[in-house]
């Protein structure tokens, strides 16, 4: 080796066995002291550099032989190391890699042993706190406040627990007093009122609470309570309730009746008279009489066989009675009316009397006129018209009494009430309660209808707390000591 080699090097003393030496990586770099004066004349040593931007990867000198000469070796590229804060208080000395390569030694590059903070230990977050997802922050007080809107929906669905289900069809609502029965039992309850739930596979449960409906599958087997309960409990329900205006929803059992399709068959047809039934091309004829009855004609090749039907299924359902288009007559009114009557029913001859009663148009209220009339105990001759403006009054019922006698319409009243109006008899008016028998007459066909109908009645009633002094006991048959009881 030419002892140019080592030219312009520094000794670094007798550790050249061990040119990295350990210490001199825990400690803050210094410059490197010459030794002694034997040796070459010391270089200075390089001024301490502030570290900037991107300062470069820190080296130590390979081993030096003191008789061999160095010479300067040639620069190496070198990568750019990442920016590092210098340490407070000290100043890191940087060695150039012009002054520091062998062109026979590799270097290596030091780690930075700039002291880092201990680890701090990682504990996991309770559930109740950890995020849902990754990288979402949980703020506690919207958790306590989710949590106690939970507990008061909870609450709130224990509460409703105590009111019964609500059977609801066709505007009518009922609570269910034994919520344990079936669907089914339900249907066969409610069909004696609902005669169109006599099919039970045309009848489709539903159950609406809240904001939950269920359709009820199994109508034999589920039991209403049972079903109430589980959508108490279910998160929809609960989720619902939070978010509802109404705290208190009612458990509503609903039917929905599904009947067949809607028509006559394509071989069916109904005619107003039996000649339009026979020119037809249908093969089924329905059509009316003149008796009052509705006849099937069947054409076939043997001929048209006809006969008298009953509940013919193609015609609609029809209920005779009456709809007022006018209110109800005021129960004062009426009370007037039937103290007029117990009057002339007391005396000493009782008597039979008439009031006819109008409707004011332009007033908008009952006129109750007392036509001049001849009277006995059995019968009432009226002389001439009431000479009322027919455009503002309206001739709605007329009433009349049978003073002691039995309230009926008589043979004499039907051939005289004619018209259609309202017709109204009082009878037994020595009695605390008297009789009375409403109708209404269509052009001579009459039909009986309730009081209620067409009169404000209003029924005395009693405290119910009253019931609870009354026992009941049986009765013995046949009285004595040897009567039987039941």
């Amino acid at each position: 080796m030419s002892d140019d080699f080592f030219a312009g090097w520094t000794d670094l003393g007798d550790d050249t066995d061990d040119p990295f030496n350990a210490t001199s990586a825990a400690v803050p770099q210094q410059s490197v002291q010459p030794p002694p004066a034997t040796q070459a004349e010391p270089a200075p040593a390089p001024a301490p550099q502030q570290i900037t931007a991107a300062p470069q990867a820190q080296f130590y000198p390979a081993p030096q032989h003191p008789s061999v000469p160095l010479k300067a070796p040639t620069a190496m590229p070198t990568a750019p190391a990442p920016q590092q804060a210098a340490i407070p208080g000290t100043a890191p000395s940087v060695l150039s890699m012009e002054n520091m390569q062998h062109p026979d030694v590799s270097v290596q590059a030091m780690p930075n042993m700039i002291p880092q903070p201990a680890p701090t230990e990682q504990r996991p977050m309770p559930p109740s706190v950890q995020p849902a997802m990754s990288g979402m922050t949980v703020n506690p007080l919207m958790e306590a406040a989710e949590q106690a809107d939970n507990k008061a929906a909870q609450a709130m669905a224990k509460s409703l627990t105590e009111l019964l289900p609500v059977f609801s069809y066709n505007d009518c609502e009922e609570e269910i007093t034994n919520p344990n029965m079936s669907f089914e039992d339900l249907r066969l309850e409610k069909m004696v009122d609902f005669t169109e739930m006599e099919d039970r596979t045309k009848v489709k449960w539903f159950v609406k609470y809240g904001s939950v409906k269920k359709e009820i599958t199994k109508p034999k087997q589920e039991s209403i309570a049972k079903v109430k309960a589980a959508i108490e409990v279910s998160a929809e329900f609960l989720t619902g309730l939070k978010k509802a205006k109404n705290k208190s929803p009612r458990c509503k059992v609903e039917p929905v009746v599904y009947t067949q399709k809607k028509g006559i068959a394509a071989y069916k047809g109904l005619f107003a008279t039996p000649e339009e039934a026979a020119e037809s091309d249908k093969m089924i004829c329905i059509f009316p009489a003149r008796d009052g009855r509705v006849y099937e004609m069947r054409k076939t090749q043997l001929g048209a066989f006809t006969v008298p039907r009953d509940n013919v299924v193609e015609l609609s359902q029809v209920s005779a009675g009456f709809k007022p288009a006018l209110p109800l007559v005021p129960h004062a009114l009426f009370a007037q009316i039937l103290a007029f009557f117990k009057f002339y029913a007391d005396q000493e001859k009782p008597l039979e009397t008439l009031v006819n009663l109008y409707w004011d148009t332009k007033m908008k209220r009952f006129l109750p006129v007392i036509p001049r009339q001849k009277v006995t105990g059995v019968e009432i001759e009226t002389m001439g018209e009431d000479g009322l403006d027919t455009e503002r009054y309206i001739h709605y019922m007329d009433l009349h009494s049978h003073n002691i006698m039995p309230a009926f319409f008589s043979a004499t009243d039907n051939a005289d009430e004619k018209a259609s109006r309202v017709y109204i008899v009082v009878g037994r008016l020595q009695d605390t309660q008297p009789q009375i028998m409403a109708r209404i007459s269509c052009s001579g066909y009459f039909q009986s209808i309730p009081l209620e109908s067409v009169v404000e009645v209003y029924k005395t009633d009693f405290p119910r707390h009253w019931q609870s002094s009354i026992i009941t006991r049986a009765r013995k048959a046949g009285g004595g000591k040897g009567g039987v009881w039941f």
